[in-house]
């Protein structure tokens, strides 16, 4: 038995923490806190010896514990000394192991460790500044079994590696490029923008380089009108790399790109309003003024579920209602950044769906009084969840950035309808951009506002700020009450990145002007994230506005009967 059997936890409970001022890093911390005593308890019967992998384990989560005593600093004063005091005892159990027990266990088990990718991660987190007295063939191992570790911790490494050129050659095999090409194509990009600094690598660079033209050649001989969504992304990115890197074949490349883009645009002209599947609410515009405003607006984001009797996120019916088995899509298209939750599949229903609910939104609030009352209703359920938490709506300038919004959102539309010339184009692009950087910012606001009401009692450590990452984030149970857990993953999806490795990030790429140019300050994004601030905004009342009324009409009625 290890600790983790006996405290019935999954391996990746040995994952490292070593950020303690943010929301999450403040939630595990608390965790591990109110676990120490027992962990404490099994430790005490612990020998500290390390005879097979049930010790190395509980080796490693001894030092991810031991290493919680530098959050001290974080720590509200009043918990500081429990706190210390905890954290102390657990740095005097580490302390009884010998470093060169440990490094014997590893130099002759390496063969079990690399078998596993999550004992092997933290292990070279452990190992990595210990070179001297870890034999090569561990990090041999680690190349061969472990790539992807050795990617991660290219940078770092980089003095070992430059002695170890061996290393280096098999974690840029021919092999490894195959399998990580394809799927993280962006780190493989990273680690040889690194290597290409010294030149003992030359060699290895320009072998893969080579690769990276041979691979984009034979996406060259597949690209076609029907299939340029599946190939013209990952070109532009490989394009934009190979630019970087001032390759000589940079410019070739590009002017292909260039085709491609022309190849898009007519794909999409020809074949970008044909949909194949239907979605519930597309008929929403043949309702409109056939129920309460309320409810009307309500069917811009969210729909009615009969079999479950309950209204949900159009999220929710995109990816709860997807057909479980993978598609030939699925099988045959994954060049498209995809994870085990968003599935290629999953990925075209997904954008499809908010496309159609984007078309229904921009010819909703294409007449003057409907987009009024869009934002006189954003402004009244923000104000009564406000009044229901006890936050502070105009001292934390909530109607104002509304008023802000609808401003410009005003003047964006008007430039649009009128059509006016080019100038007034430049300004429309400058309105565009302004407008997505602050819809997404204040949706972080909001957001935060939300959570830190809800979840105050909860707070460990001083928390000055929650990102955006932090509150939609798979993790935040208050966030997933309140949103629902497809929202919320979806919004992430395209504010932020899922698991850090899918999705259009567009607060990120527009607060930062990374990956973003001119030609993506249009109008259809505007509306985007409008729409996901309308499904928030109506997912708030769904949670706490109309939940309280059919609360308030139970009672009322069983007072009534009685």
């Amino acid at each position: 038995m290890n600790i983790l059997e006996y405290t019935k936890q999954d391996l990746y409970a040995l994952m490292l923490n070593d950020t303690y001022n943010d929301f999450f890093g403040a939630i595990n911390l608390k965790v591990e806190f109110d676990n120490a005593e027992k962990y404490l308890e099994y430790y005490a019967y612990k020998a500290n010896k390390i005879e097979c992998l049930d010790d190395f384990i509980d080796y490693l989560f001894l030092w991810k514990q031991s290493l919680y005593i530098n959050a001290l600093p974080y720590i509200k004063d009043e918990r500081k000394k429990e706190f210390e005091q905890v954290y102390r005892h657990f740095e005097e159990l580490f302390a009884n192991y010998k470093v060169k027990d440990v490094i014997s266990f590893v130099n002759n088990h390496y063969f079990e460790i690399c078998a596993n990718q999550v004992i092997a991660f933290v292990s070279f987190s452990f190992i990595s500044n210990k070179q001297k007295g870890i034999d090569k063939s561990v990090f041999i191992e680690y190349a061969q079994k472990q790539p992807y570790i050795w990617y991660r911790n290219l940078k770092n490494q980089i003095k070992y590696l430059l002695l170890n050129k061996d290393i280096v050659e098999i974690l840029f095999s021919q092999a490894n490029f195959d399998k990580y090409m394809l799927g993280m194509y962006d780190l493989m990009f990273e680690c040889l923008s690194i290597l290409a600094k010294y030149p003992i690598f030359n060699s290895i660079v320009e072998q893969n380089m080579q690769r990276i033209i041979d691979f984009m050649d034979s996406m060259e001989k597949e690209i076609q009108q029907e299939n340029i969504f599946q190939h013209y992304f990952v070109y532009e990115d490989f394009c934009e790399f190979l630019h970087k890197s001032k390759h000589p074949k940079a410019n070739d490349k590009i002017t292909n790109l260039k085709q491609y883009a022309m190849l898009l645009e007519k794909e999409i002209a020809d074949n970008g309003h044909h949909f194949s599947f239907e979605i519930k609410g597309k008929d929403i515009e043949a309702h409109i003024g056939k129920v309460e405003p309320q409810y009307e607006i309500l069917q811009l984001t969210h729909t009615f579920d009969k079999e479950q009797d309950c209204i949900m996120s159009v999220f929710e019916n995109v990816m709860k209602n997807q057909n479980e088995q993978s598609s030939l899509v699925d099988v045959f298209r994954n060049n498209i950044p995809h994870n085990d939750y968003f599935t290629t599949s999953k990925i075209e229903k997904l954008q499809q769906t908010v496309s159609i609910y984007i078309i229904v939104l921009n010819h909703y609030i294409s007449k003057p009084e409907r987009q009024k009352f869009v934002f006189t209703y954003i402004k009244s359920v923000i104000g009564s969840v406000c009044n229901k938490l006890g936050i502070d709506y105009l001292e934390n300038g909530l109607p104002n950035d509304i008023e802000i919004i609808e401003a410009a959102f005003y003047n964006s539309f008007e430039i649009v309808s009128k059509n006016q010339s080019q100038e007034k184009q430049i300004i429309l692009q400058l309105l565009c951009y302004s407008l997505i950087s602050y819809i997404c910012s204040f949706i972080e606001k909001l957001l935060r506002e939300v959570f830190i009401k809800e979840n105050q009692e909860q707070m460990f450590i001083d928390v000055n700020s929650l990102t955006l990452g932090d509150l939609l984030n798979i993790n935040n149970k208050v966030m997933v009450e309140i949103l629902g857990y497809e929202q919320v993953r979806c919004l992430r999806y395209f504010l932020h990145m899922d698991n850090n490795e899918v999705g259009e990030n567009i607060r990120n790429r527009f607060a930062h002007f990374n990956g973003v140019t001119p030609k993506d300050f249009q109008p259809n994004t505007v509306i985007k994230v409008l729409w996901l601030l309308l499904g928030i905004v109506n997912s708030l009342t769904l949670h706490y506005l109309m939940t309280s009324e059919n609360s308030e009409n139970e009672e009322n009625n069983t007072n009534a009967k009685g």
